[in-house]
């Protein structure tokens, strides 16, 4: 299980006073108003080098959010920033229903068929007007997609490492 989750990149500077264009990843941006203070960090780095900033203001730019960073007051500044991830630690994200699980959680998960077969690793979801649908990766290097509902999905047990999956007819001649 994760303990911080992305929830933005930051993506080019936005006027004179320091302020940062993101681009937010999570399920719901508008969180980022009640965030308080995030963690910035560059893609690789270890937990213990990202720098913890402090949220002034969010603005609204359409899909993006213009973000003013406590202590970030230039245009200089600010491009010092860029290109780098948000984070927020697990306690502040979106709270879970009963069933439901983090997509970060579910990453990296086994992908067992109905006779514990393993079918491949779960490396993606995408997200689809109707249903999601989980990207599994086999052993061969070949892409499985599953959509992801009741019938194809069976368990989601992202806490022991794996997702049972049925293949629905037609999906095991398609893909493996």
């Amino acid at each position: 299980m994760v303990s911080f989750f992305r929830v933005g990149v930051i993506a080019s500077v936005f006027g004179l006073k320091g302020e940062c264009k993101v681009y937010p990843t999570g399920e719901e941006p508008d969180r980022f108003r009640g965030y308080g203070e995030v963690l910035v960090a560059r893609e690789g780095e270890e937990e213990d080098q990202w720098q913890e900033y402090r949220i002034l203001h969010v603005k609204s730019a359409g899909k993006m959010l213009i973000l003013k960073f406590q202590g970030v007051d230039t245009p200089e500044e600010a491009r010092l920033l860029l290109k780098r991830e948000i984070y927020i630690p697990r306690e502040k994200a979106v709270p879970l229903g009963e069933g439901e699980h983090y997509i970060a959680d579910l990453m990296g998960c086994r992908v067992l068929d109905e006779n514990d077969t393993e079918l491949g690793i779960l490396e993606d979801v995408l997200k689809t007007g109707s249903n999601d649908v989980y990207v599994c990766r086999t052993k061969e290097g070949k892409e499985l997609l599953l959509p992801v509902i009741p019938d194809c999905i069976l368990e989601k047990k992202p806490e022991e490492g794996y997702v049972r999956a049925k293949l629905l007819p037609g999906l095991r001649e398609l893909y493996l």
